[in-house]
């Protein structure tokens, strides 16, 4: 039989196993239920599971080509102001199957009556876009603005549309507001901060911030 050392070293292992897990766990059962909580006072309805596979409209943003084991949850439905939208977490996984690292962040995603957007992608530029560049990478250069160039990734297929899109005041505006990542292609333009989830209590201002956006780009 084991000794009684040998079980107690026994739970101990199990306990530093599982005790992150259930604190995981629990954690994000607290979060979805605060999640639920804002979207009721949004007037907005709620599901804390999202659909098992990618939606075929989204697959066409950069956002939801990263990673793997891709996932959507604490999903928000409903209509702002004549635009239809939905907020929702999206987490995928990177780096090996040793040592896999998550990112999460929280989505916007309007719906724009008389939106014909081309397809593009705005994010923050890293070290490692830099570096890209040397080697060939190219993004989207806006002459007349060196810090909007210096801070943000420009990208798409059609340069004309795009920067015909991106007019002196919409620059200024992301100019002032380092940090923030928007994506379009037709009616559909996302709003988000990469590797950043945005705490329920705080999703009204989100979703003004949103707002404005699209108001710049209408």
């Amino acid at each position: 039989m084991p000794s009684l050392l040998s079980c107690a070293i026994l739970a101990i292992l199990l306990l530093l196993i599982a005790g992150p897990i259930v604190y995981f766990l629990r954690r994000e059962r607290h979060r979805a239920q605060r999640m639920k909580n804002a979207a009721v006072a949004l007037g907005l309805s709620f599901s804390r599971h999202g659909p098992p596979d990618l939606p075929p409209e989204l697959s066409h943003f950069h956002l939801f080509s990263e990673g793997r084991y891709r996932r959507i949850t604490n999903v928000m439905k409903g209509r702002v102001d004549g635009i239809d939208l939905e907020i929702f977490e999206y987490e995928f996984n990177f780096g090996s199957e040793e040592s896999l690292e998550a990112e999460r962040q929280t989505v916007i995603c309007f719906r724009v009556p008389g939106f014909d957007l081309p397809t593009f992608s705005l994010r923050p530029k890293k070290t490692v876009h830099r570096i890209a560049a040397l080697l060939g990478y190219q993004d989207i250069v806006m002459g007349n603005h060196p810090e909007f160039t210096r801070n943000y990734l420009l990208r798409g297929p059609d340069v004309t549309a795009i920067r015909g899109l991106f007019y002196e005041g919409l620059v200024a505006f992301y100019d002032a507001h380092p940090g923030l990542s928007t994506e379009g292609r037709g009616d559909l333009l996302l709003y988000y901060r990469s590797a950043r989830r945005v705490e329920p209590e705080a999703l009204l201002e989100f979703l003004r911030e949103g707002s404005k956006i699209v108001a710049l780009f209408q």
